[in-house]
């Protein structure tokens, strides 16, 4: 069922999905299908940008705490998390690893507990479990809409992508045509 519970299974299936057929990718950039991606800005930088094969890029925080309300989407019971504080995690909904790094995370994913809320198991638990790091890639922040972001910010119904990118280029090419 796809529900927001299963958006950490959908992140593994996902994980176990590239490393089968894609073996060979250098990089793999996993992100929500609500953000508009500057796909050419993040691949002209990825080589500047990864330099280890245990680290992931992305949105981080130092922290952030479980919610304890039913009615929370984040709901997490106690018995689920004991903890007062997550521990380090990137928001999940743009992450970039190489692509070997998303091999060995397939590969031992049965291994990890599963944990419902997407963001703290995949780049907090899941991941920290195979000793990577996480880093903050600023160019992937959530700032307002602007060409030279690489990252526009989520929540845009899936009928206004078109319109944002093609806003996008217009503003793009007008730069390119006044050098």
């Amino acid at each position: 069922m796809d529900t927001y519970a299963n958006l950490s299974l959908k992140t593994i299936t996902g994980f176990r999905w590239a490393s089968k057929y894609c073996k060979n990718a250098k990089y793999v950039f996993k992100t929500d299908d609500d953000l508009w991606m500057n796909l050419f800005h993040i691949n002209n930088t990825m080589d500047e940008i990864i330099t280890n094969d245990n680290t992931f890029y992305g949105n981080c925080f130092g922290s952030g705490y479980p919610h304890r309300s039913p009615s929370s989407k984040w709901y997490t019971p106690y018995r689920f998390y004991p903890h007062r504080w997550y521990g380090s995690f990137c928001l999940g909904s743009a992450l970039l690893m190489q692509g070997r790094a998303v091999q060995i995370a397939a590969e031992v994913a049965e291994k990890v507990p599963y944990f419902h809320v997407e963001d703290v198991y995949i780049s907090g638990l899941f991941l920290s479990v195979l000793y990577f790091n996480s880093r903050r890639f600023l160019s992937i922040a959530y700032w307002s809409c602007n060409i030279s972001l690489k990252v526009v910010p989520g929540g845009f119904p899936k009928s206004d992508l078109l319109g944002v990118t093609v806003a996008l280029i217009h503003v793009a090419a007008q730069r390119f045509l006044a050098v």
